[in-house]
C-alpha cells in the first residue's frame, strides 16, 4: 500500500511537471530566457519539495496525524529517558550509601523509604482475595454437584 501511494505520489508530481513545462512552452507571450527561467524555477522547487510542503500545508488532517504521532514519539522518548535517569540515580545512591560519611546522613531516609514500601506492599497484597475468591469458587462447584441444574 504504502509503495503503490509512494509510486502515485511520484506519477503525479511527474504529471504536475509536465503540465507545467508545456504550459510554459505554449506560452507565446514569454521569451525564450523567461521560458528559461521559469523551468529553472520549477526544477529548484520540484528539488526542493515544496509541492510536497505546500501538499502537507492543504490538508489539515495529516497535519494533525503527523503532529499526534510525534508528540506521541516524544512522549515515549521523555518517558524511557526518565526511567533511565532515575536508574541511574539510584544506582548511584546504592553505591554512594556505602560511604561511611554520606551512608549515615541519609540512613534515616532510607528506613523511612524501606518502611513505606513495606506497607504498600503488605497493604495491596491480594493473596487473601484469591484465597477467598477460590473458597467462593469451590462453594459453587460443590453445589452444583449437589443439585445439577
Amino acid at each position: 500500500m504504502i509503495l503503490k501511494r509512494k509510486k502515485n505520489i511520484h506519477s503525479k508530481k511527474y504529471e504536475r511537471m509536465k503540465r507545467s513545462m508545456m504550459m510554459i512552452e505554449n506560452d507565446s507571450n514569454l521569451s525564450e530566457s523567461e521560458k528559461q527561467q521559469y523551468k529553472n524555477f520549477l526544477a529548484i522547487t520540484e528539488s526542493m519539495g515544496l509541492d510536497e510542503f505546500l501538499e502537507l500545508i492543504q490538508s489539515p488532517w495529516r497535519i494533525f496525524w503527523m503532529n499526534f504521532v510525534a508528540g506521541m514519539i516524544r512522549g515515549i522518548g521523555a518517558l524511557i529517558g526518565a526511567a533511565v535517569v532515575i536508574a541511574l540515580i539510584g544506582w548511584l545512591l546504592s553505591k554512594v550509601i556505602s560511604l561511611p560519611l554520606i551512608g549515615e546522613k541519609l540512613e534515616p531516609y532510607i528506613h523511612q523509604a524501606q518502611s513505606e514500601i513495606q506497607k504498600y506492599t503488605e497493604s495491596t497484597n491480594y493473596k487473601n482475595n484469591f484465597e477467598q475468591m477460590q473458597k467462593t469458587l469451590q462453594e459453587i462447584r460443590d453445589e452444583l454437584k449437589k443439585n445439577p441444574v
